[in-house]
């Protein structure tokens, strides 16, 4: 496995939110972006898998898009979705890479999802 596949900004550009971006994976229009082959481990226990996949899928939706995503391993039409925890965001289909195909998210976000078990409601203001 390589590095963490942890991002400073959106792969769209998005930046200056104060949160971190993971498991936005290369494509054809984001060639600079990580493979997710990089980050599977197949040697994750399959129970703390399943616990951060549950995690993943979870998240609180931060932006929505018109196409969908497919899976850069298997090619299964994934999600239209940006989710989050309030701290991290990531691709609705994160949570089908863990799952299926053992791609680990950064050890920051593996901790916190068995820490908390699910994402927080949100902040009411």
């Amino acid at each position: 496995m390589k590095g963490s596949g942890a991002l400073r900004e959106h792969p769209d550009g998005v930046s200056g939110t104060g949160r971190a971006y993971t498991g936005f994976w290369k494509s054809g229009t984001c060639p600079w972006l990580p493979d997710p082959r990089d980050f599977v481990d197949e040697t994750w226990d399959a129970s703390e898998r399943g616990r951060v996949a549950d995690y993943l899928d979870g998240g609180r939706v931060v932006a929505a898009y018109r196409g969908w995503s497919t899976c850069r391993i298997c090619d299964k039409m994934n999600g239209n979705q940006d989710l989050g925890d309030g701290d991290i965001v990531w691709p609705s289909s994160f949570g089908h890479y863990a799952r299926k195909h053992a791609v680990r998210p950064p050890a920051a976000l593996v901790e916190r999802a068995l820490r908390r078990g699910r994402v927080p409601p949100a902040r009411r203001a």
